[in-house]
């Protein structure tokens, strides 16, 4: 990790693809790190909620607003809460956005990158896509720990 909080480049530290920001961010995270257990971890939280955030409070790959999609924004908000980062203001709003998708059914339908244009439906068309349902629940039980 760069003093400064990202690995591999500065950014929205997407790419290269398992060896970046992101990907570090959400690796800690399945491991079971802290941000109490090391302030290093703190640091890249810190830095991924600037780079890779839009204004609108989606996480982006590319650093534009065209860059997000459901998956990503899924995968930091519960690695950020998992690695103990849940109190930033900026992460409340980018689970906002998560449950806001969530159907009467209580269901994430579809995938949608932040500009509204659908991009990935597993199922039958009209079905809820259970792969974004479980990312969904995955995000939201981590936040209520």
């Amino acid at each position: 990790m760069d003093r400064s909080g990202f690995w591999a480049k500065p950014g929205p530290g997407y790419l290269p693809k398992y060896r970046s920001t992101v990907w570090s961010i959400i690796l800690l995270a399945q491991l079971g790190a802290s941000i109490e257990e090391d302030k290093r971890i703190g640091q890249a939280c810190a830095y991924v909620l600037d780079q890779a955030l839009t204004e609108g409070g989606q996480f982006t790959a590319s650093g534009a607003p065209s860059g997000t999609a459901d998956c990503l924004q899924g995968n930091l908000c519960r690695a950020l809460a998992a690695l103990g980062y849940s109190a930033d203001p900026r992460l409340k709003n980018a689970l906002a956005l998560i449950r806001g998708k969530q159907d009467a059914q209580g269901r994430w339908p579809l995938e949608y990158d932040y500009t509204g244009k659908t991009w990935i439906n597993f199922g039958p068309k009209g079905q809820p896509n259970k792969w974004v349902t479980l990312r969904a629940l995955r995000v939201l039980k981590a936040v209520s720990k």
